[in-house]
Protein backbone atom coordinates (compact mmCIF):
# COMPACT_ATOMS: atom_id res chain seq x y z
CA UNK A 1 0.00 0.00 0.00
CA UNK A 2 0.90 3.54 -0.48
CA UNK A 3 -0.67 6.75 1.16
CA UNK A 4 0.03 9.95 0.20
CA UNK A 5 0.82 11.92 3.31
CA UNK A 6 -1.03 14.86 2.69
CA UNK A 7 -3.94 12.70 2.58
CA UNK A 8 -4.10 12.39 6.32
CA UNK A 9 -7.00 14.31 7.39
CA UNK A 10 -7.64 16.03 11.29
CA UNK A 11 -10.33 17.92 12.47
CA UNK A 12 -8.65 20.80 12.54
CA UNK A 13 -7.16 22.27 9.61
CA UNK A 14 -4.21 23.95 11.17
CA UNK A 15 -2.83 20.79 12.63
CA UNK A 16 -3.63 19.00 9.50
CA UNK A 17 -0.90 21.88 7.47
CA UNK A 18 1.99 21.63 10.99
CA UNK A 19 1.58 17.33 10.54
CA UNK A 20 2.86 18.21 6.71
CA UNK A 21 5.27 20.41 7.07
CA UNK A 22 6.70 20.39 10.31
CA UNK A 23 7.05 16.67 11.64
CA UNK A 24 5.94 14.50 8.09
CA UNK A 25 7.77 16.94 6.10
CA UNK A 26 5.59 15.32 3.35
CA UNK A 27 7.40 17.47 0.70
CA UNK A 28 10.60 15.35 1.11
CA UNK A 29 8.56 12.25 2.27
CA UNK A 30 5.40 12.26 0.48
CA UNK A 31 4.22 8.67 1.43
CA UNK A 32 3.98 6.30 4.06
CA UNK A 33 3.91 2.52 2.62
CA UNK A 34 3.36 -1.07 3.80
CA UNK A 35 4.69 -3.97 1.93
CA UNK A 36 3.66 -7.22 3.79
CA UNK A 37 1.47 -10.26 3.79
CA UNK A 38 -1.92 -11.13 4.87
CA UNK A 39 -1.10 -13.83 7.32
CA UNK A 40 -4.05 -15.97 6.95
CA UNK A 41 -5.13 -18.99 4.55
CA UNK A 42 -7.94 -16.88 2.77
CA UNK A 43 -10.73 -18.19 0.08
CA UNK A 44 -10.57 -15.13 -1.97
CA UNK A 45 -13.96 -16.77 -3.64
CA UNK A 46 -16.07 -17.08 -0.43
CA UNK A 47 -18.08 -13.47 0.46
CA UNK A 48 -17.87 -12.79 3.64
CA UNK A 49 -15.71 -10.74 6.39
CA UNK A 50 -12.86 -11.80 7.76
CA UNK A 51 -10.53 -10.92 10.89
CA UNK A 52 -6.85 -10.34 9.43
CA UNK A 53 -3.58 -9.56 9.87
CA UNK A 54 -0.83 -8.83 7.33
CA UNK A 55 3.28 -8.62 8.82
CA UNK A 56 5.70 -6.81 7.42
CA UNK A 57 7.55 -3.32 6.39
CA UNK A 58 5.87 0.45 7.33
CA UNK A 59 7.75 3.32 6.01
CA UNK A 60 7.23 6.72 7.30
CA UNK A 61 9.33 9.59 7.49
CA UNK A 62 11.66 7.69 5.00
CA UNK A 63 12.44 4.95 8.37
CA UNK A 64 11.27 1.13 7.54
CA UNK A 65 10.26 -0.79 10.54
CA UNK A 66 8.25 -4.14 10.91
CA UNK A 67 5.02 -3.75 11.82
CA UNK A 68 1.98 -6.44 12.13
CA UNK A 69 -1.65 -4.75 10.93
CA UNK A 70 -4.96 -6.02 11.74
CA UNK A 71 -8.07 -5.55 10.20
CA UNK A 72 -10.92 -6.93 8.73
CA UNK A 73 -11.49 -7.75 5.01
CA UNK A 74 -14.68 -7.85 3.45
CA UNK A 75 -14.63 -10.01 0.26
CA UNK A 76 -17.86 -9.76 -1.86
CA UNK A 77 -19.70 -7.63 -5.22
CA UNK A 78 -16.25 -8.21 -7.27
CA UNK A 79 -14.21 -6.12 -4.63
CA UNK A 80 -12.48 -5.68 -1.64
CA UNK A 81 -12.63 -3.84 1.58
CA UNK A 82 -9.57 -4.26 4.09
CA UNK A 83 -10.30 -1.61 7.05
CA UNK A 84 -7.43 -1.58 9.31
CA UNK A 85 -6.28 0.22 12.14
CA UNK A 86 -2.85 0.84 13.61
CA UNK A 87 -0.59 3.18 16.02
CA UNK A 88 2.83 4.83 14.89
CA UNK A 89 5.55 5.90 17.28
CA UNK A 90 6.60 8.89 16.01
CA UNK A 91 10.34 8.11 17.73
CA UNK A 92 10.51 5.13 15.81
CA UNK A 93 10.42 7.35 12.62
CA UNK A 94 12.43 9.66 13.65
CA UNK A 95 9.79 12.37 13.81
CA UNK A 96 10.72 15.13 16.16
CA UNK A 97 8.08 17.25 18.04
CA UNK A 98 9.21 21.06 19.09
CA UNK A 99 9.68 20.85 22.72
CA UNK A 100 7.36 24.13 22.51
CA UNK A 101 4.54 21.84 21.40
CA UNK A 102 5.25 18.75 23.24
CA UNK A 103 2.98 18.46 25.56
CA UNK A 104 -0.15 19.52 22.96
CA UNK A 105 1.50 16.77 20.31
CA UNK A 106 0.55 12.76 21.28
CA UNK A 107 3.87 10.94 20.71
CA UNK A 108 2.01 8.22 19.23
CA UNK A 109 -0.40 8.58 16.24
CA UNK A 110 -3.56 6.26 15.60
CA UNK A 111 -4.05 5.12 11.66
CA UNK A 112 -7.36 4.04 10.73
CA UNK A 113 -7.81 2.99 6.99
CA UNK A 114 -10.34 2.54 4.20
CA UNK A 115 -8.41 0.53 1.36
CA UNK A 116 -11.20 -0.65 -1.27
CA UNK A 117 -9.35 -2.98 -4.07
CA UNK A 118 -11.07 -3.54 -7.52
CA UNK A 119 -10.02 -6.42 -9.95
CA UNK A 120 -7.55 -4.71 -12.67
CA UNK A 121 -9.10 -4.32 -15.83
CA UNK A 122 -6.19 -4.32 -18.97
CA UNK A 123 -6.72 -2.36 -21.80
Amino acid sequence: MKVPIKSFLFENGLMQEHFNENYLESDKYPFATFKGKINENMDWAKPGTYPVSATGKLNVHGVERDQTIRGKLGVGSGKLQLDAGFTVVLADHKIEIPTLVFQKIAETIAVTTRFVYQPHVKQ
